[in-house]
């Protein structure tokens, strides 16, 4: 039986439909293959991107039923099912690094979407087939393309008042950049972005831990933005369990104070990098599980923007902008 990772792959590489429309090649035990989805859209002559990259690997005869049994389970380390995932895992992760650094200008590779993939069970054999509960687990989730339908009223009302904020410019930018990176999932990258804009606001230049503590304790304007993100992400059921784990881990009080401390030692945490530290650090790897930070830092700089819009036009009415639901931060 063949058991298969296949995952989005997001970059400029493109293959010529009229030659091949599944490229692969073999190593050892090992298939990869990179093709398209978008054999819809395929007209003579024009290159296809390719959008989807996969890696196989047989499954040993003698260990067939015991795989299938674990399918699903891939916390149990030492399982057949856990090591082959782990191996092609392992595969995928140094296609990524190798071929982005092999071929970068030449072919450049954005990234494999880890947290889309989806694994492949393809019996080869009648006996495979009968003993196989199934054979598709997970749905490939394309990259969404989708936005808000611009008005020229928003157009309009945003460009009457837009010189007004001229002076958050590198602010808004820092924003723009962090929720780019959101929405495509690098949330370490994301969070630093995000978190320049209090760094810049309420550290005043401070760096150290303990001096950024003592500056942020100094804000009550930080402070009640912190109450507030606090009080949205603990009764938000998507983030709060891993919101209040952030600040166990880190032996700390779910209140102002402990957010005040936590923000530092978050800010270190990802800013660098040993292979030697048993905590969880942010990798190319690993961005998916810092989602929650990534949001509470984004709650945080936009209720700061919005704060300092406040103060420079107590008049402005932005709520209705698109892209941005301030609304929703206030609330």
């Amino acid at each position: 039986m063949l058991y298969t990772l296949k995952c989005p792959l997001y970059g400029r590489l493109f293959i010529d439909p009229d030659s091949a429309v599944h490229m692969k090649a073999h190593r050892d035990d090992i298939l990869v293959e990179l093709t398209t989805t978008r054999l819809k859209d395929r007209r003579p002559g024009v290159a296809l991107r390719v959008d989807e990259i996969s890696m196989t690997i047989r499954v040993p005869p003698d260990q067939l039923t015991q795989f299938v049994m674990q399918v699903g389970h891939e916390s149990v380390d030492g399982s057949v099912y856990a090591e082959l995932r782990k191996k092609l895992i392992l595969e995928l992760q140094t296609f990524e690094s190798g071929f982005s650094f092999a071929f970068g200008e030449e072919f450049p590779l954005e990234k494999i979407a880890w947290a889309r993939w989806v694994e492949e069970f393809t019996p080869e054999t009648d006996e495979e087939a009968d003993v196989l509960l199934i054979t598709r687990v997970g749905v490939i989730s394309p990259r969404a393309n989708l936005g808000n339908m611009l008005e020229i009223r928003h157009l309009q009302r945003y460009f009457a008042q837009a010189d007004r904020y001229a002076n958050l410019n590198v602010p808004l930018a820092f924003f723009r950049e962090g929720m780019n990176a959101y929405e495509e999932e690098r949330f370490v990258t994301a969070f630093h972005n995000f978190y320049f804009i209090l760094e810049d606001w309420y550290a005043e230049g401070k760096f150290q831990d303990k001096d950024v503590v003592a500056k942020f304790r100094d804000s009550d304007e930080l402070k009640q933005i912190l109450a507030e993100v606090i009080s949205q992400l603990t009764d938000d059921p998507n983030h709060s369990a891993q919101f209040q784990q952030l600040f166990s881990e880190a032996a700390l009080n779910v209140t102002v104070e402990g957010f005040i401390q936590l923000l530092p030692k978050l800010r270190g945490r990802l800013h660098h990098y040993t292979s030697k530290d048993r905590k969880p650090r942010g990798t190319p790897f690993t961005a998916s599980e810092f989602k929650t930070v990534a949001h509470a830092i984004r709650l945080i700089s936009g209720l700061t923007i919005r704060f300092r819009m406040i103060e420079l036009d107590k008049e402005a009415d932005i709520d209705d902008l698109p892209g941005i639901n301030w609304g929703r931060l206030l609330s």
